[in-house]
């Protein structure tokens, strides 16, 4: 049996207090905006508050470390990783992001951590916390992209939907910036479609 953490908002507001002088200031702020944006989410949804305000803070935690230091720590902890995910640094600091957690701050909760890991390319099974901190990642109010307020709007309406429209704008994204598509992109795009068609 899997033993889970309680997130008070006392233990939240200590960690943004830590993340506030552990943080450079842009990166505060998203990840606070995104904590934001991802408790509205949490509460539309009936997701646990304390985690999703933990998770949301901590997704970016891992950009704080160079990335040699982040393959160093994959490679020597045998975090499962491709050898794409490896010479990818966007990548790479959600993969060792939840190892860094439970090292730094001692928080092992597995869906804190599911979302921290997932929160980049995303996963073929994935909770409604992981969509929440994947969403909320892609349209906090800082976010400034065409058709963004489009997604903020979905992303309170019909989480799925919002998942599926964040998500191929990722792919628009990475595409138009000329970089590789991540190898398990296709199959979740594909299983998105798929999942949809059988309704």
């Amino acid at each position: 049996m899997i033993n889970y953490q309680e997130f008070d908002q006392s233990f939240v507001d200590r960690l943004v207090e830590k993340l506030r002088a552990l943080y450079e200031p842009d990166l505060f702020s998203h990840s606070y905006q995104t904590m934001a944006f991802a408790e509205r989410m949490a509460e539309k949804y009936g997701v646990d508050q304390g985690r999703t305000k933990v998770a949301s803070l901590l997704h970016d935690y891992g950009r704080v470390f160079p990335p040699q230091d982040l393959v160093a720590l994959v490679q020597e902890k045998k975090i499962p990783c491709t050898e794409f995910e490896l010479e990818t640094s966007d990548l790479l600091h959600a993969l060792a992001g939840p190892e860094l957690i439970r090292e730094n701050f001692g928080i092992w909760d597995p869906q804190v951590l599911s979302a921290v890991r997932k929160h980049t390319v995303g996963s073929l099974q994935m909770s409604p916390l992981d969509h929440i901190v994947y969403i909320s990642d892609k349209v906090e109010l800082y976010r400034s992209y065409p058709g963004v307020d489009i997604l903020r709007r979905t992303a309170l309406e019909d989480l799925s939907e919002a998942f599926k429209l964040c998500y191929r704008q990722s792919l628009i994204y990475v595409l138009n910036d000329g970089k590789p598509l991540h190898p398990d992109s296709c199959k979740i795009w594909n299983q998105m479609l798929q999942h949809l068609q059988n309704f």
